[in-house]
């Protein structure tokens, strides 16, 4: 049978409560991160639809889709990955606007980022920019990533998100009620939305 000195087993003891602090640190940092995923952003109900003929070209749509957009939060990125899968299905019935968020000083270089160019990568999608995100307030969103979406009528039909979490790419309750309600069907008129404020100073000066 061996026996452990006195100085061996302290160490032993010590080794095993190192252990299992660094799995306590490990398993609560993924707890953090993941509830952090799952935190969705404030979205309010939007209002009536701005006039149809200060849309753009895709006005004779009857549908309009309009996308927030922060151009420096990571998070956002997997909207606009998803915007471009869902606007492959629905672009025929749907004229989608992306209002990229802008300072109201000092805006140089904000539309040329890589959010910016995926976004105008995508077809039926015109990119516009917000400054201070006005427009994107008077829609009633306030995160990155908010979208909101109008039938021919002008009326709301949905506002939220299109990711199932923060920076999450993938199937979603929002992309699928936009997909449901140009198809005709009944969907959920709102899903949690997910990425950063819009109006966050720190982000103005990265």
């Amino acid at each position: 049978m061996l026996h452990l000195l006195p100085n061996q087993e302290s160490h032993r003891r010590a080794a095993g409560w190192l252990a299992v602090c660094w799995l306590a640190a490990v398993v609560g940092g993924l707890g953090g991160l993941m509830a952090y995923a799952s935190l969705p952003g404030e979205s309010l109900p939007p209002p009536a639809a701005p006039r149809r003929d200060a849309f753009g070209a895709g006005a004779g749509k009857p549908w309009r889709l309009y996308v927030a957009a922060h151009p420096k939060c990571p998070c956002t990125l997997a909207t606009i990955a998803e915007l471009a899968r869902l606007m492959r299905h629905v672009e025929p019935e749907v004229a989608c606007r992306v209002l990229i968020y802008t300072p109201e000083a000092n805006a140089d270089g904000w539309m040329e980022t890589a959010l910016v160019r995926a976004a105008r990568r995508i077809d039926g999608v015109e990119v516009v920019a917000d400054p201070g995100g006005e427009q994107a307030e008077l829609l009633g969103v306030r995160v990155s990533g908010g979208v909101v979406l109008y039938d021919h009528a002008g009326a709301p039909r949905f506002h939220g998100g299109v990711t199932a979490a923060r920076g999450h790419e993938g199937a979603s309750v929002g992309g699928a009620a936009i997909r449901s309600l140009v198809a005709g069907r009944e969907a959920p008129a709102h899903a949690p939305v997910f990425g950063c404020e819009l109006r966050t100073p720190a982000k103005e000066r990265l």
